[in-house]
């Protein structure tokens, strides 16, 4: 089976056809990541369960940014 890559705005995008969507349990929606392995481009259904631990291992304190001064409530609002 083939397809054609089509342009995507700033990107290139590939149609999934229904048969091949079918059988690997994809639908819209899902969560894939690519790889590469020679010239072969691969999908498959993303497994990563981002967790706080993972999320924070990337965290940098020196690009912290510094708390918005927000001044003091003008209407009804609540802080």
């Amino acid at each position: 089976m083939t397809t054609k890559i089509q342009k995507w705005g700033n990107s290139l995008g590939v149609r999934i056809p229904k048969e091949i969507a079918h059988k690997t349990h994809m639908r819209e929606g899902s969560v894939i990541s690519f790889s590469v392995k020679g010239e072969m481009l691969m999908l498959r259904h993303s497994r990563q369960k981002y967790t706080l631990a993972y999320l924070l291992k990337s965290f940098d304190k020196n690009t912290q940014h510094e708390e918005v001064g927000w001044r003091s409530p003008r209407g009804s609002e609540v802080w």
